[in-house]
């Protein structure tokens, strides 16, 4: 049988390690992770040609096909779900710090201080305490992290 000038009787393992690349530069360029699966679906029927070298091409395109759908299907079940999940706290740097704790730098003077916690110098109110004394943030609001004594 021949589609545009291809004879897909003489389907050969160099036309799936072709196929193969073909999805791994497209997975590259695109990043979706389902054209690295399709890929390895090339390669195993390309594998599997290399063994079984007079394998038809129908049951070229069926393992193919299979592979590639049940192994999307796995991926997508198993790993997916294990990934990177959305940082909530993404832009709300200042609720990563509740339950944080740090020694005062300074003294917190009529309930009101700051501190540097990374990068940034913060606000932060509670009970008049001297710089050395290990506080911990209970809540913020509006950006002034609210901190009490650690015990």
């Amino acid at each position: 049988m021949e589609i545009v000038g291809f004879n897909i009787d003489q389907l050969t393992y160099w036309d799936w390690f072709g196929l193969a690349l073909i999805c791994l530069v497209i997975e590259l360029a695109i990043s979706g992770v389902y054209f690295f699966w399709i890929a390895s679906a090339a390669v195993v029927v390309g594998l599997l040609l290399l063994v079984v070298p007079a394998m038809s091409w129908k049951w070229q395109l069926l393992i193919f096909s299979v592979d590639a759908i049940a192994s999307i299907f796995v991926w997508k079940y198993f790993f997916s779900k294990q990934g990177a999940q959305p940082d909530v706290l993404l832009n709300k740097r200042d609720q990563k710090y509740i339950g944080y704790s740090f020694v005062l730098d300074d003294d917190i003077e009529s309930g009101c201080g700051y501190v540097s916690i990374d990068d940034t110098r913060w606000q932060i109110q509670g009970d008049d305490l001297p710089a050395g004394t290990r506080v911990k943030v209970v809540s913020v609001k509006d950006q002034i992290l609210f901190v009490e004594k650690e015990n």
